[in-house]
């Protein structure tokens, strides 16, 4: 079964989320002596495990009147919002709470099912195989029209949940790269930009929207960028995903980000599996520790849970300095 929409679940009641996005001066590193939590926005990258504001990463987010909510077709209502799905949030700090600016459905992947492999619990969205995490919910078929969410694994998709929508644009999210043959891909997806677009920069963050034409993702749309500065330079980051092997310091990238880790970082105890990554922004993710996870979101909940009460054991902690 399908996870539950907020909507869903509120209804119910009543009736019974190797390069960094383009500098600019939004993304201004703050002076290194401020102390964490002040002035300066933290960037949340991760998976919604729970209600009660938006618990995503170990972390409660508040949602207020001035939260902007909204996907790569628009804006959004809280009631949109669902467990299982990728976000990408801007917090600012307020009285000691983390406050949500902004909050991005930002689904790795929204189009056509066009192929199912059962014993994999796999299916492909244009061109991309996307591999459904374990108590994540049931395959769809092929020929449904679905939203993928999760993370990026490599050039595949770890799902958190699969879901059914309606007809409109087919979307691609995450890192831009290059083949063999010099051409853009987002993961597998082979991206063809039209005469109306541009091409995606490489290393960015890209959000494309358009079609599947004959193997490749015509994009009649890019936008370039995760963070916007919408609650303030960024300060921090909070980022659950995979590491992605790189030929140089740090010698790992997290795939699907779109912001680089400083050369100090030291991330090979974290390099085979899912791991939450946490640190300070100055310019590059200076990440300070990550948190094993594993791949099973129900698993994967109770441990997040965990930190969010703060009842994680410094043993499990990680350091990356």
């Amino acid at each position: 079964m399908t996870p539950l929409s907020r909507r869903e679940l509120l209804l119910g009641a009543s009736a019974f989320a190797i390069g960094g996005c383009a500098a600019d001066d939004r993304f201004a590193a703050v002076d290194a002596d401020e102390p964490r939590g002040g002035i300066g926005g933290t960037g949340i990258v991760g998976v919604v495990t729970d209600f009660g504001s938006l618990i995503v990463n170990g972390k409660r987010v508040k949602l207020d009147w001035r939260t902007q909510i909204r996907d790569a077709f628009g804006s959004l209502s809280e009631g949109d919002l669902a467990i299982g799905q990728g976000l990408t949030i801007e917090a600012a700090t307020e009285d000691g709470r983390l406050v949500a600016r902004r909050v991005v459905v930002s689904d790795p992947l929204i189009g056509e099912v066009t192929s199912v492999d059962e014993a994999a619990r796999a299916v492909t969205v244009n061109g991309v195989r996307a591999v459904l995490e374990p108590g994540a919910g049931a395959l769809p078929a092929r020929g449904d029209r679905v939203k993928v969410s999760g993370l990026w694994r490599g050039d595949i998709v770890s799902a958190s949940r699969i879901a059914p929508t309606g007809s409109g644009d087919a979307v691609v999210s995450g890192v831009a790269r290059r083949d063999a043959e010099n051409r853009v891909r987002i993961g597998d997806a082979l991206i063809r930009p039209s005469i109306l677009t541009f091409t995606p920069p490489v290393g960015a963050f890209v959000t494309a929207r358009g079609r599947m034409e004959n193997g490749a993702f015509a994009a009649r749309e890019v936008v370039v960028g995760r963070f916007t500065g919408a609650a303030g330079p960024l300060q921090n980051l909070s980022v659950e995903g995979y590491l992605a092997p790189l030929p140089v310091a740090p010698f790992y990238e997290l795939t699907g980000l779109g912001h680089s880790f400083d050369a100090e970082a030291r991330l090979a105890a974290l390099a085979d599996g899912r791991a939450l990554f946490e640190g300070r922004y100055t310019g590059a993710f200076a990440v300070e520790t990550g948190l094993p996870l594993p791949d099973a979101a129900p698993e994967r909940a109770a441990i997040l849970g965990a930190a969010l009460r703060g009842e994680i054991a410094p043993e499990r902690l990680i350091s990356t300095r």
